[in-house]
This record gives C-alpha cells, structure tokens and sequence, in this order.
C-alpha cells in the first residue's frame, strides 16, 4: 500500500448529483458487456464475439453491505473448441451460446479486522502480501484467512462470542437433509472449544422475512445444486486487508452422493454389513452428506487439506474397535482419507466415516483462539510457535497438504488411510475384493444393472491403482518432518531397506491378474473389454513404477551412490519381471508377456538416443545396464522355451534388446 499505486480500471463522467455529495454514474455499459476485468472467455474458451444485442442486464439487487448485478450475455461460439462449454450448456452444435453472469460490489469492513499470520505447520487459506521489514528489504508475509470471532468475556476460559459464525441451510436444500446439514456445520463447535469459544457456529433456517436472500454476500449460505456433477465445494469472501472471512458460500451438488455412496460401498461393505446393498441405507448416506458437509464447512473456516493427517494411525489402531470407533480412519477430517477399509470382518468396528480429528482442534485454536496484549500479528509469533510445538511430541498432528515438500513426502497422500503402505493395501484389497464379488446381489442383476456394475468395478480398479500408487510414492521418498526446527532433521529420506521391501510387494503385484477380476465379471464383460481391461491394469502400475520422476527424485536427494541406486532398483524390478526365465521349462502366460513386452518398450525409450524425451541421466545409464543383464538371459532362454508362443515372444523381445544393446 506504501510503495504502489492501485491501477485506475475504470473511468465514467458524472451523470449528477445527489444529496450528501453522492455521485450518480451510468454503469450500464460494463454490466452488460463482457469486460477484461472479469473475461468470461477465461473460464469458456469457445467463446468468440459478444452480441450487444442479445446481452443485457436483467436484474439488480441492494443489500446493507454489497450490491447485486445479474447480466445476461450471449455469444458466438466456436464449436472446435467448446471445451468446458459442451458440459455447461449440454450440447455441441449451437453457433450461440448465452450465459448468465452475476457481479457483486461488497463494501469491506470499516475497521480491518487483527490478522494473524501463516505458518507452514498448520493448513489454512492465506492472503499473500509483501511488507518493508527493513531499509531496502521486503519480505513474503501471509495472513490466514479466518472469520472475526470475539469473546463476549475476554476474561473467561470459554465464553459465547460476540457474533457467531452463522450459516445459512438454503431454501432449496431438502427437508430431509435440513437437520443433517446442520449437525455438519455445528459439530465445529467442538474444535471452537478449543479456541476458548462456546456456540461459536450455528446453523439457521432462513427467516421468513422476505427481504432475506441467499444472493446478499452478507450470509453465509449452503446451497443444494440440482445439475448432475458429483461434487462439492466451500469458496469464501475475503478481505484483501486482514484475511477475514466475510461470508462462505457452499455449494452441494445432488449427485454428490453417487460419489459417497461408491466410496463406502467399495472401502466399507466388505466389513459393514449395512452396506450390501445400493442404495445404501437412509442412515449411512445421512453419515455420508454430514461428512461431505462437515468437509466443506472446514475449507470456508479457512482450513486447507491436510492429507498428511489420513496416515496419522496405524493399521493395528484401525482394526482395534475401541480406537477406531473412537477416532474415525484419520486425523483430520480435511483429509482425504474416506472409509476405513483397513477393518475387517469379524473385528468389531463400527465407525466408518471420519470425523473431526485432533489436528482439526489444533488448527481451529491456532486460527480463532485470543492473544490478548499481542502487539499485533508478528507480537502473536511466539505464543503461536508454543502452541504448534506439541507436535513435535505427536506425529498425528502433523500437516502436510499441497505444497512441493508434500508432492515427495509418501505420507502425505490421498484417498489412503493408514501409516504402511503394504499392509493397508493388503487388507484394503481384501475388502475390495468382497465388495466385487457382492456387487451383482448389491446392484442387481437384470440386464439394465448392467452399466451400474461395470462403472463400479472400473471404480475398484482405480481405488486398487490408487492403493499402488503411493506404494510407488515411497521408492523416492523423502518424509518432511515440518518442525521448522534447525536442530532437527526437516527431510528424512525412505531407507534402503524399506524401498527394497516396497519394490518387492509391488513387482509381487506384476506376477498375475488383480484378484478383483472374478467370474462375476467374466460373466459380464465380452473378452475384447476384459482382456484389454486386465492389460491395463497392470501395464498401468508397471507405468508408475517406471516413471522418470522416480530416477529423478533418488538423484536430487543424492541417494545415487552406494545405497538402494536407481540402477539397483531396476534391475530388482527386471529380475521380478522376468522370473520366468530362472525356471527350466520357460512357459510365459499370456499377460505376462504383455507386461514384459510394456517393460521393454517403456525402458528403451530410457536408453535410446532417438527416445522422444530425455530422461535423467542415472535412468539412462541404468537401462543401458539392464538391458546389457537381460541380453544373455534372452539368448540363453530362447532354446528352453516351452512352447512356440513363449520362444516367438522370447525371439521378439531379443531383437528389440538388440536394436539397443548390439554388442558382439
């Protein structure tokens, strides 16, 4: 604010005067056309020429606090690339395409509220500025985005604040969900305690005054979207000045609940026995809309995702019933961790869905507690850094959400639960498999349950990929320790042994088809869907466990030495890959053929000169070296073979190794 000038974006003559020295401007001809300022064609890049004609403004609105105006716009369009525009108008053929657009002008707060500034240990939404610390320095600063929350007595441990936080449960969201919506948003209330509030957050119906309107920016709204987009999503208003929360508005689209409803049926119904059928049962799906909510309701308190917090507990915890019905699968509910599909059958747990988590309390006292006699944000540093030290002492308080450290960290993922990567996915495929093999008594098995049981099994088989994924996360990684603490390692590399360990299981998953393809759907897909299927699946997790991230990572962590190398690493890989060639009589199935023949091809790509990309130079070095290993295997394999498609295979691949290693 000191050393700029706010840029001049529009100028208008005066059109008269009113009482007080008010001035009346005609804004008409910016509100009805698409301005730079706020360019519509960012969001629909098929949009083309705006007709002045066919654009105009076809409402205005005026609230205490913002102004309210709706403008209908239409254009031309270019059909080649509609993109977004064919989801959001439902059609691909029109020359037009109209759109209704609202802008809203929102006084800010006369007095800014007290900030209160980021720290990377603690996920909240931030507002980014730069401030003059010193003569001729600036520095990055952020304050957190949060709502004003005052103590009604500032003397008291816990007190009522002087205006809670209150959200709206909008006109149009169902009766029958009303009272479920509110639990979601009051169920806060819990972690305000933390910050020394009591009845912090409400939720309201609407009054019945007909001045009310959930277009007033000056509520916070939970708005029910009847399109077919299974999503939800929490955005805010904020004050550039202070990171304070004006007003949040939620929007939860109906078909939100196709998404819940397949995550606990796959995660869940192997050990829920409420869960054998689709649709699930009233009371699980009111469980499922009061999580999704809760969720939302946490991003528009300014809380990002914590997908560290999914890995807070270990497998042990989520099978014992006291533990994991008493805390839910994760830490956080900002996770992303969904069902606790680490229970099985037998061993009592009962709780399912999470809930709000210890790191939940800690983030909420962080954001919303008083430091009274503070002298503003930097005289709050150090209570807060003694707020944030118990963490050193319990990991399950932990965050990690979506920066760059989190992008290498193997405990900071999503849609998985669970410290160990290996034993989660064990027993998480276990209740996969019970939930495929269910699904025909689930779903139903006439002919027109057909689509609905193909489109669940696809979604088993990305969950199972998914599941690998941050297996494959763990061979490059590095496990960030955010104690922000010189004395103390901040990046702590995945050891030797446990890449080994890891580079075990997953080749072990290379060896046969994923157990989810049972006779259930042999039965319902033709061959040329199945096999291709069954193809991808595995060629898909050899993709992961070959990619060029992973040669990249263990070089810029400087691990490429003596230990567990890259090259080391893949030919543990090629030796799991091709152990069929340490038998006698080399008999190859079909499917491993294929996924030898992927691994052939993805890895020449590694050593050739021609190859399209240049991968880093230990990928490189390390292909030339297995495929110099493979050569003689190859050519001594081919007399062996047991039958003439394994030997043409063995042939086909000798060549291929030849055209990259061609040595006398």
């Amino acid at each position: 604010r000191e050393g700029n000038i706010p840029p001049i974006l529009l100028a208008f003559p005066v059109a008269g005067y009113g009482p007080d020295s008010s001035v009346l401007i005609n804004v008409t001809s910016v509100m009805a056309k698409n301005h730079p300022f706020f360019d519509v064609k960012g969001i629909f890049p098929g949009l083309m020429v705006q007709d002045a004609k066919r654009s105009y403004i076809s409402a205005v609105e005026s609230f205490p606090t913002n102004l309210r105006i709706t403008s209908v716009y239409t254009f031309d369009v270019n059909n080649k690339a509609m993109g977004n525009l064919a989801a959001a108008f439902g059609k691909v053929n029109s020359t037009s395409a109209t759109i209704e657009l609202q802008h809203t002008l929102q006084m800010l707060p006369e007095t800014p509220m007290p900030a209160r500034l980021a720290d990377p240990r603690v996920g909240y939404f931030k507002t980014e500025f730069k401030e003059l610390v010193h003569e001729g320095g600036y520095e990055a600063k952020a304050y957190i985005n949060r709502y004003r929350l005052e103590k009604k007595d500032p003397g008291a441990a816990l007190s009522e604040p002087v205006k809670p936080i209150v959200y709206y449960i909008g006109p149009n969201v169902p009766e029958r969900y009303r009272p479920i919506f509110k639990d979601a948003v009051e169920m806060w209330n819990i972690a305000f305690a933390e910050a020394g509030f009591k009845n912090a957050i409400v939720a309201k119906d609407p009054p019945a005054d007909p001045a009310w309107s959930p277009n007033d920016l000056g509520h916070s709204v939970i708005r029910w979207i009847n399109r077919p987009i299974a999503n939800a999503i929490g955005p805010v208003n904020v004050d550039p000045r202070s990171g304070e929360i004006l007003s949040a508005h939620i929007l939860i689209w109906e078909d939100v609940m196709s998404m819940g409803e397949q995550w606990y049926y796959l995660q869940g119904s192997g050990t829920d026995p409420n869960a054998n059928r689709i649709p699930l049962p009233e009371a699980i799906r009111d469980s499922m809309f009061k999580y999704i909510v809760a969720h939302e309701v946490g991003h528009t308190l300014g809380l990002r995702h914590n997908h560290r917090a999914s890995q807070a507990y270990t497998t042990e915890q989520l099978r014992d019933p006291e533990f994991a019905n008493a805390n839910g699968p994760v830490a956080s509910i900002m996770s992303y961790g969904r069902i606790n599909y680490i229970a099985q059958p037998g061993d009592g747990v009962t709780r399912f869905i999470p809930k709000i988590g210890p790191y939940d309390l800690l983030a909420i006292k962080y954001g919303y507690r008083p430091i009274p006699g503070a002298a503003g944000p930097d005289g709050e540093v150090q209570t807060l850094n003694n707020w944030l030290e118990v963490q050193r002492a319990n990991p399950i308080l932990l965050y990690g959400g979506e920066d760059t450290p989190a992008q290498h960290d193997p405990m900071v993922l999503t849609e998985n639960i669970g410290k160990d990567r290996i034993s989660a996915y064990e027993y998480g495929i276990k209740n996969l498999q019970r939930a495929v093999d269910q699904l025909p008594s689930a779903i139903g098995q006439d002919p027109q349950d057909i689509p609905r049981l193909k489109k669940y099994f696809q979604a088993a088989l990305a969950e199972r990929l998914t599941w690998l994924n941050a297996a494959v996360k763990e061979l490059s990684g590095v496990v960030e320790n955010r104690t922000l603490r010189l004395d103390e390692a901040q990046f702590v590399p995945v050891s030797d042994d446990r890449k080994r360990q890891v580079t075990r299981f997953l080749v072990s998953q290379l060896e046969e088809a994923s157990p989810l393809f049972t006779p259930v759907m042999r039965r319902i897909y033709p061959p040329y869907e199945l096999t291709p299927m069954i193809i991808k699946s595995q060629t898909n997790l050899l993709d992961l466990m070959l990619a060029t991230g992973i040669a990249q990572s263990i070089r810029e962590s400087g691990l490429d030495g003596d230990g567990y190398t890259y090259s080391r690493y893949l030919l543990d890989v090629q030796q799991g890959i091709f152990s069929e060639l340490t038998q006698e009589a080399h008999v190859i199935d079909p499917l491993r053929r294929e996924i030898q023949q992927h691994y052939i091809a993805s890895i020449k790509n590694f050593a050739s000169p021609q190859a399209k990309f240049a991968p880093p130079a230990n990928a490189t070095a390390a292909a030339l070296l297995a495929l110099h290993e493979l050569r003689p295997m190859l050519e001594k394999a081919v007399p062996e073979a047991g039958n003439t498609e394994t030997k043409a295979h063995l042939l086909n691949l000798l060549e291929q190794v030849k055209e990259v290693v061609n040595v006398d």
